[in-house]
């Protein structure tokens, strides 16, 4: 047996922001990239629970070449508040700061070794809510180790 059933979008909605990328090459060895994202979101009918992204994003990046062929890099990442869609309602997500790092190692030209601690400042914060129930997605903090071999 079938049952016919009909989706409609009886809303409409208008986006629109701004996003900005700068690079500047402080030495020969050091060099640092900033961005910075803007939305806004209009909908109609005006309802939050549709609304799923940040209105602003920035981030700061470092590279540094460093003797013994090691490269230390470094990105700070703010992400506004966010209000989205999850299981029978909303949810917020609160405004965060991520702090990444790593080493990188490399012995070849084509070989290299790295350790990466991603989310540095907090132990988890939550990032996205689910579509299917009330669960937030927390990132933990975490230590990765890579190894990359080019041909």
């Amino acid at each position: 047996m079938v049952f016919p059933q009909t989706l409609q979008n009886s809303g409409s909605a208008e986006t629109f922001g701004t996003e900005l990328s700068v690079q500047w090459k402080v030495t020969d060895e050091w060099r640092l990239l900033a961005g910075y994202s803007w939305e806004e979101v209009n909908l109609n009918p005006n309802d939050r629970a549709f609304q799923g992204n940040p209105e602003q994003q920035f981030q700061l990046r470092s590279y540094l070449d460093l003797p013994w062929h090691l490269e230390f890099n470094t990105a700070v990442y703010y992400v506004d508040r966010q209000t989205a869609e999850a299981g029978l309602g909303t949810e917020t997500i609160p405004a965060y700061v991520r702090l990444d790092q790593g080493l990188i190692w490399h012995p070849t030209k084509s070989l290299e070794f790295g350790i990466w601690g991603q989310n540095l400042i907090q132990d988890r914060h939550a990032e996205f809510p689910s579509l299917k129930s009330s669960v937030l997605t927390e990132i933990p903090r975490s230590v990765l180790l890579k190894m990359t071999f080019r041909f």
